[in-house]
C-alpha cells in the first residue's frame, strides 16, 4: 500500500477546511450541504483507502472531491500545500487547473456562435496577423477539437525562451502561424494548445473585450462561479497552493511561466467547489442552450470516419460502461483530473502539487468505486522465470508500434519505442499491469494460434502485437563505494553554454542538464550508467593518470561527448 504522510481526512483539519470554505462561499457552500450518515462511513473509507493506495508517497500535496446526486461523498486533502513552511494542504486551497481551463475557452467561442457573431466554419486565418500563412481551409471548429493540425507551440525551443514573460498575441502566433500543419484539417487529431490559445485570441477580437474580461462577465459572473478566477501574474489568489518539480532525491519549485502564454489553454485558478459550481451551471445549462452543450459533448470524427474522443474542450470515454465528460489540466508544479458522469450525477475531481503523478488513475478509481463497480486490485505475485519467459522480448503491434519488455532491477519494465520505461508488477492471473494505473498486459491466443500481447485500459482492449523477438533487455544496478561515486560527479559541458551536472544526493547519482530538473541514474558499472527511464546511457573515459575525463551520451542513434572540466 502507499502511505503518505500528513493525512487531512473528515476528521480535524477536513472538518477545519469546510467550515473555512462556508464562511467564503455561503450560497455554493449551502447548496451543497451534507452531514455524513453512519451508512455512509464504509463509502467514505473505501474512497479514502482509494487515494491512500493511488497517491505515490512522493508527491508533495493533494485534494480530492467528489459529489454523487448532489451530495458530497468525499472532500479531503493530505500532504503539504507549501513544502517551505510545510503548510498542510487545506481542501478550499486554489491551485492552477491547467488544460481544465479549455471547455471555459470552448464554452466562451460557442457563446459568440450562439450569439450569430461568430461561425464554426469560420476559416481560423481571419483572425490572424497578415504575414502568417494558416490555411484556409482550417476552421474554428477544428480548433475546438484538435483536428487543426498546427503544430503545439509549447512544444517548441522558441517558446521555451519567451514563456517567463508577458505574452504578446502576434508574437505567439509567430510562433505557429507558419510551420506546415501535421495534416490537412479535419484529417486525423493531435493536441495542440495553439488552437485554444488562438481561440481566447478571437473571442477577444469578436466580443471587443480582452479574453479574460469576457470570461469573467459572460461565464462566470453569468453563472455565480466564484471560486474560479482568470490567471494574472501580478494577482494574489486566497489559499493559492505551491508547485513542484522533482529534482533529486527530493522536490524544487516549478518554474515560472507567464500565464498570459497559455491564454486560453490553461489560464485560470480555481478551488474544488469553484470546478463543482463551473460543472453544475454547465449541466444546468446556464451558459449555453441544451443543443449546443450535446454537441459540445459529442466526439469529433476526422473526414475518414474516424471518431476521436474529443468533442468542444472536453474528453468522451468511458468508466467501467459509464459514459464520462472529462479533461486533465497540466501546468508546472499542478496536476488536475476533472471526470464528470451526467447520467450518473457524478462528479469526481483531484489535484496534486507535483509533476509526477497524474491524477486521472485516482479519479478513474474513485469514479468506479462511487459507482458499485470498482477496478479489482490485482493479486500481485513476484517475478519469476516463468513469467520472465513468456514476456520478455520486443513485440510490436498493427500500427508498428514497438515495445519491448525486460527487467529493470529484477522488476519488470515495458518501454514504448525510445521513450521512458514503466515499471510493470505482475500478477497471478499471469497479467502485468501499469503502476499507478488500471492498465494492464495479457497474453491471449488468437484465431491462428498465435499468442499475442493485449492491452487493456479502462475503455477495454486498445492494441493487439506480436512477439518480435524475445531477446532479454535486462538491467541490474550495481552498488558503487563513494570513492567511485565521487569520481563520476562533477560538470561535463557540451557547449559553452550547456552541460551535465552528476552529483550525489542522498546515496543516489543524479543528473542535470543545464537548466533542466535532475534525474536518478542506474549504475551498470563502474563506468557506465544509465538512466532510471532506460531513454540515455552514460559511457566515462579516463586519462592517463585514470581520472575520467569524458562522458559519452548515447541516446537513440545519437553519440554526444561531454568533457569534464571540473
Amino acid at each position: 500500500m502507499k502511505l503518505m504522510k500528513h493525512w487531512y481526512s473528515a476528521v480535524g483539519l477536513l472538518g477545519i477546511s469546510i467550515l473555512m470554505l462556508k464562511l467564503t462561499s455561503v450560497a455554493h457552500a449551502a447548496a451543497l450541504e451534507t452531514q455524513t450518515q453512519p451508512s455512509q462511513a464504509p463509502q467514505k473509507d473505501a474512497l479514502i483507502r482509494i487515494m491512500e493506495q493511488s497517491i505515490p508517497e512522493s508527491i508533495p500535496g493533494a485534494i480530492v472531491f467528489a459529489v454523487h446526486h448532489g451530495e458530497v461523498v468525499l472532500e479531503a486533502a493530505q500532504g503539504y500545500a507549501n513544502l517551505e513552511l510545510q503548510v498542510p494542504m487545506q481542501t478550499n486551497f486554489s491551485f492552477q487547473i491547467g488544460s481544465v481551463a479549455k471547455q471555459f475557452t470552448a464554452v466562451a467561442v460557442l457563446q459568440l456562435v450562439e450569439q450569430g457573431k461568430l461561425s464554426l466554419s469560420t476559416p481560423a486565418a481571419e483572425f490572424l496577423p497578415e504575414t502568417c500563412s494558416l490555411p484556409d481551409t482550417i476552421t474554428v471548429e477544428h480548433l475546438l477539437t484538435h483536428s487543426s493540425g498546427i503544430p503545439n507551440y509549447l512544444g517548441l525551443a522558441a517558446w521555451r525562451e519567451q514563456a517567463r514573460l508577458p505574452a504578446s498575441l502576434n508574437d505567439v502566433h509567430k510562433l505557429y502561424c507558419n510551420l506546415s500543419p501535421h495534416f490537412p484539417a479535419g484529417a486525423a487529431w493531435d493536441y495542440s494548445n495553439s488552437g485554444y490559445f488562438l481561440l481566447a485570441d478571437i473571442v477577444a477580437q469578436v466580443s471587443g473585450q480582452s479574453f479574460h474580461q469576457y470570461l469573467q462577465e459572460h461565464l462566470l459572473n453569468q453563472a455565480g462561479v466564484t471560486e474560479i478566477w482568470p490567471h494574472e501574474s501580478h494577482v494574489i489568489y486566497p489559499g493559492f497552493v505551491n508547485g513542484y518539480i522533482e529534482h533529486g532525491a527530493g522536490h524544487r519549485p516549478s518554474d515560472f511561466y507567464d500565464p498570459s502564454q497559455v491564454l486560453g489553454a490553461g489560464s485560470l485558478i480555481g478551488t474544488m467547489r469553484g470546478l463543482y459550481q463551473w460543472h453544475e451551471s454547465v449541466l444546468n445549462n446556464e451558459l449555453l442552450q441544451p443543443d449546443t452543450l450535446a454537441k459540445a459533448w459529442t466526439p469529433f470524427v476526422t473526414v475518414s470516419g474516424r471518431p476521436t474522443d474529443y468533442g468542444y474542450g472536453w474528453e468522451m470515454k468511458q468508466i467501467q460502461g459509464f459514459d464520462t465528460v472529462e479533461h486533465g489540466g497540466y501546468f508546472p508544479g499542478y496536476f488536475t483530473s476533472v471526470i464528470s458522469i451526467p447520467d450518473e450525477s457524478l462528479f469526481v475531481a483531484a489535484f496534486v502539487n507535483a509533476r509526477g503523478y497524474d491524477p486521472i488513475d485516482l479519479t478513474t478509481r474513485l469514479a468506479a468505486a462511487i459507482l458499485g463497480q470498482p477496478y479489482p486490485e490485482p493479486d500481485y505475485v513476484a517475478v519469476s522465470d516463468e513469467l520472465v519467459s513468456k514476456w520478455q522480448g520486443t513485440w510490436r503491434d498493427t500500427d508498428n508500434v514497438e515495445r519491448r519488455i525486460g527487467l529493470r532491477n529484477g522488476e519488470f519494465y515495458i518501454q514504448r519505442g525510445q521513450g521512458s520505461a514503466f515499471q510493470l508488477l505482475p500478477d497471478a492471473q499471469g497479467k502485468l499491469h501499469y503502476t499507478d494505473s488500471v492498465s494492464y498486459l495479457a497474453l491471449e491466443t488468437n484465431a491462428n494460434g498465435t499468442t499475442e500481447m493485449v492491452l487493456y485500459n479502462r475503455a477495454g482492449m486498445q492494441s493487439r502485437s506480436e512477439r518480435v523477438n524475445n531477446d532479454a533487455f535486462h538491467y541490474q544496478h550495481v552498488a558503487l563505494s563513494a570513492t567511485q561515486k565521487i569520481a563520476l560527479t562533477g560538470y561535463y559541458q557540451i557547449a559553452p553554454e550547456f552541460g551535465f551536472r552528476l552529483f550525489i544526493d542522498q546515496g543516489d547519482l543524479y543528473l542535470q542538464g543545464t537548466g533542466q530538473n535532475a534525474g536518478r541514474l542506474m549504475v551498470l558499472g563502474p563506468l557506465h550508467l544509465i538512466s532510471e527511464d532506460l531513454i540515455a546511457e552514460f559511457k566515462f573515459t579516463t586519462d592517463d593518470n585514470g581520472a575520467i575525463d569524458t562522458m559519452v551520451i548515447y541516446q537513440g542513434s545519437q553519440r554526444i561527448p561531454a568533457t569534464k572540466v571540473n
